[in-house]
C-alpha cells in the first residue's frame, strides 16, 4: 500500500537561502536535481538543492539556459528548454528524456525530486545512490551523525559518479 507519509524526518526551515545551490544541504533544501556537464563543458557534476519543487523547475527553465548559453544560441537554447518543459507544473510531470534531448551536448539532468525520492525511491538513479550508500562504499560518511538520513545527506554531498 502506497502512502504519502515521508520517511525523512521533518525538515528545518532553510537557514541561508543565499548559500550556493550546489553547497546546500538537502536536509534544509529538500528539492533538487543532479546534472552532469557534457564533456565539452568540463564534465562537472553534482546536486543542486532548493527549498521548493517549483524552484527546481524555475532553475531548469531559466538557470540552465543562462549557464550554457553562447552568443550564437542563447535564444535558441531558452526556446528549446521552454518547449521541452511546456505544460510541466510539477517535478513528477517533467519528461527528463525530452529535456535532455533539448540539452544534448551541453549537459544531462540525471534526476529531479526530493530527498525522500533519493532515500527510498525506485528511480534508477536513486537506486544507484542507495545501493552505494547501503553497501558502505563511502564508509567514511556513515555512522557519525545523529541519524541515517543525516548520514545519507552527507553521502550526497560527496557523491560523484
Amino acid at each position: 500500500m502506497k502512502t504519502n507519509r515521508s520517511r525523512v524526518p521533518s525538515l528545518p526551515v532553510p537557514t541561508d537561502a543565499l548559500t550556493p545551490i550546489d553547497e546546500r544541504s538537502p536536509l534544509e533544501f529538500p528539492f533538487g536535481c543532479f546534472i552532469t556537464d557534457g564533456p565539452g563543458y568540463g564534465g562537472a557534476q553534482g546536486f543542486s538543492w532548493f527549498p521548493e519543487a517549483t524552484d527546481v523547475l524555475a532553475y531548469l527553465r531559466n538557470g540552465i539556459a543562462t549557464l550554457y548559453e553562447t552568443d550564437n544560441d542563447a535564444t535558441l537554447l531558452a526556446a528549446s528548454i521552454a518547449s521541452a518543459m511546456a505544460g510541466c507544473e510539477r517535478l513528477a510531470e517533467l519528461d527528463l528524456a525530452r529535456l535532455n534531448d533539448a540539452l544534448k551536448g551541453l549537459c544531462e539532468v540525471r534526476w529531479v525530486g526530493n530527498l525522500d525520492d533519493l532515500y527510498v525511491g525506485n528511480h534508477p538513479f536513486a537506486c544507484e545512490i542507495q545501493r552505494e550508500f547501503r553497501e558502505n562504499n563511502y564508509g567514511d560518511v556513515r555512522g557519525f551523525l545523529d541519524s541515517e538520513v543525516e548520514d545519507f545527506a552527507c553521502h550526497l554531498a560527496h557523491y560523484t559518479q
